[in-house]
């Protein structure tokens, strides 16, 4: 049931997967990465072309491109709703069976994380 709740929550209130600025740049640096492995210096940078480069997400980028070449945006939007939806449902899973809290209480925590969650609920 928390895991339907969540769910269906994220999927009507998430922001389309093109929302947050840097949506397209995942994208398009998983399929770099795909294509040419994980650069030394940001291929996109005019100002900073010859330090450096730290992609900390490249395995989420890799991952997120590879849904969205193989499948559709759409999909995409699936993938990250039903991502978020399972983290909410482990953690009440986690919390019932443990029994450190009653079902209102579980309910209530899944609740606030539901509303906590939903600001960063995006591609990134």
């Amino acid at each position: 049931m928390c895991f339907v709740t969540a769910f269906v929550t994220y999927y009507i209130s998430i922001n389309p997967v093109l929302s947050a600025p840097d949506s397209a740049w995942h994208i398009a640096a998983g399929n770099y990465i795909i294509n040419h492995g994980i650069p030394d210096t940001d291929p996109w940078s005019h100002s900073t072309a010859n330090y450096k480069w730290y992609n900390i997400s490249w395995l989420w980028d890799v991952f997120i491109s590879t849904i969205e070449k193989h499948y559709s945006l759409a999909t995409l939007h699936n993938f990250i709703s039903f991502f978020y939806a399972s983290i909410i449902a482990l953690l009440c899973y986690s919390m019932r069976k443990r029994k450190y809290i009653n079902d209102g209480a579980n309910a209530a925590t899944a609740l606030l994380l539901l509303i906590g969650l939903s600001e960063y609920a995006n591609i990134r």
